[in-house]
């Protein structure tokens, strides 16, 4: 009881300090469009070889992230008895890692006045999650994405009985970033059968997003990683699989493959009138 308090302490301390940081490295919300052209200075010393612990904090935000299990042991309701402060704390990391993902390269200047000199500065934690190369990083990652992106699906006789996570977009943007700046992890997810486990809450998530205008950024992304996805003959081959999962999804009911599936969805997508973006007439 004690050991489980003082854990969740410190993870919301942990929380609240990520929260500074991201506060700090997103300081271009808090500026004017004019004095937003320089580079962020504290993602560029978060990333470079000056901090020391560039390294051990990269691996920690991203075990943070992918280690996160929403379920636990099974237990009915046990989120609503328990709080879990396991969730924020993964939801600011997969935050801090978009950030500090964002270029792969920073603008440093050294110095003020005539003297000042500027270069360009390794992204070390670019670097980092390009060097990943063996098989059982590859799978912890996968597995973590697939757990954490089908959770929300998940379905269980008792109703809410489940906790269901919400920070779905940001792992898409940080499964997308990896697949972008890391090729072999994109062929190990290509090669692996848990690619449609990754497509299916994908497509879940543009059939969901596809009226709301609030959620286009969601669209894009999702539509970017299967973009991504079918530049590989290797994805197209493993879409020939039947589709048997029970997911709610509001499509037709069908008998087919998982590309039946994709064909669908797609269709929706593209089909769907955005009411909100259609421009009201004047009487």
């Amino acid at each position: 009881s004690s050991s489980s308090g003082t854990n969740g302490k410190l993870d919301s301390n942990r929380c609240e300090l990520l929260k500074l940081l991201l506060t700090c490295f997103s300081e271009a919300i808090y500026l004017p469009p004019s004095d937003t052209t320089s580079p962020n200075r504290w993602v560029a010393y978060f990333t470079s070889e000056e901090n020391r612990h560039a390294l051990p904090l990269f691996t920690s935000l991203l075990n943070t992230v992918l280690a996160y299990d929403p379920i636990g042991y099974g237990v009915p309701y046990y989120h609503a008895i328990v709080s879990d402060a396991r969730e924020p704390l993964s939801e600011v990391a997969a935050q801090v890692l978009m950030v500090t993902l964002d270029s792969e390269s920073n603008h440093v200047q050294t110095g003020s006045g005539p003297e000042a000199d500027s270069r360009m500065q390794e992204n070390l934690f670019c670097n980092y999650l390009g060097r990943i190369h063996r098989e059982e990083d590859f799978h912890f990652i996968l597995h973590g994405f697939t757990t954490l992106l089908n959770n929300p699906l998940v379905q269980t006789y008792l109703p809410n009985s489940c906790k269901k996570i919400r920070f779905h977009q940001e792992l898409l943007i940080l499964f997308w970033k990896m697949c972008d700046i890391n090729k072999k992890f994109l062929y190990y997810v290509l090669k692996s059968s848990s690619v449609l486990e990754l497509l299916v809450p994908i497509l879940h998530h543009l059939n969901e997003a596809r009226a709301d205008p609030a959620r286009t950024g969601l669209m894009h992304i999702g539509i970017f990683i299967l973009l991504l996805l079918s530049g590989e003959r290797n994805f197209g081959v493993r879409l020939n699989k039947p589709y048997q999962l029970k997911v709610p999804m509001d499509v037709p009911v069908f008998h087919g493959t998982h590309a039946d599936l994709l064909i669908l969805v797609s269709t929706r997508v593209s089909t769907q009138k955005n009411v909100a973006a259609v421009p009201k007439s004047e009487d």
